[in-house]
């Protein structure tokens, strides 16, 4: 049971100052399975909320970063930094856009997702190119030659989500020399679907 879920089953709640206290009291910490918590419980309260505050925000952007140069960004962190990520997105507010695109690159830059559910990446991938158009082209047109292969899958299968298999993005995965032959051909099969 999560934090935010046993406080309303006691009749107790989390307010928006005590959010942010916890978040910078534990913005510098380096023990994975605090971080993976601290996470869990932004996430939970900003799903609950339908809100998160700006500074709790502005520290989320800085963790990831800090998380890769420590090597602390592994397998339950990163799901957990994915899952909040996602939760921000769903809010689709603009003053958050910048931030959650920004946080969103660097981890595909980052990790490997193979230490984490595709089908994670991928809804968060596709939350943030149903709020800014431009996101999904972005990332093939800057970002995507470098990536692992299954975090360029998660890419073809963001777009696919929101733009369909005919998408025009697609097209030049499909001529990149970058884009792995597993991506090409899945997207070959969809459109012969």
């Amino acid at each position: 049971m999560s934090v935010i879920k046993a406080q309303k089953q006691w009749g107790m709640t989390l307010g928006e100052g005590e959010l942010t206290k916890i978040a910078v009291t534990f913005e510098r910490e380096t023990e994975p399975q605090v971080i993976q918590r601290l996470w869990e419980l932004i996430a939970d309260w900003v799903d609950t909320n339908k809100h998160i505050p700006l500074e709790v925000a502005h520290v989320i952007g800085c963790i990831p970063d800090r998380l890769h140069s420590q090597n602390l960004l592994e397998g339950g962190v990163a799901g957990s930094v994915i899952d909040t990520l996602n939760v921000m997105a769903l809010l689709e507010d603009s003053r958050l856009l910048p931030l959650l695109e920004e946080s969103t690159r660097q981890l595909l830059h980052q990790i490997d997702i193979k230490r984490v559910q595709d089908s994670k990446v991928v809804d968060l991938l596709g939350a943030l190119g149903r709020v800014d158009g431009q996101f999904l082209q972005t990332l093939v047109e800057r970002d995507c030659p470098p990536f692992p292969s299954r975090n360029i899958r998660a890419v073809a299968l963001a777009i696919r989500r929101v733009e369909r298999e005919a998408s025009s993005l697609l097209d030049p995965m499909l001529a990149s020399d970058w884009c792995p032959g597993e991506v090409k051909s899945l997207i070959l099969e969809w459109r012969r679907a």
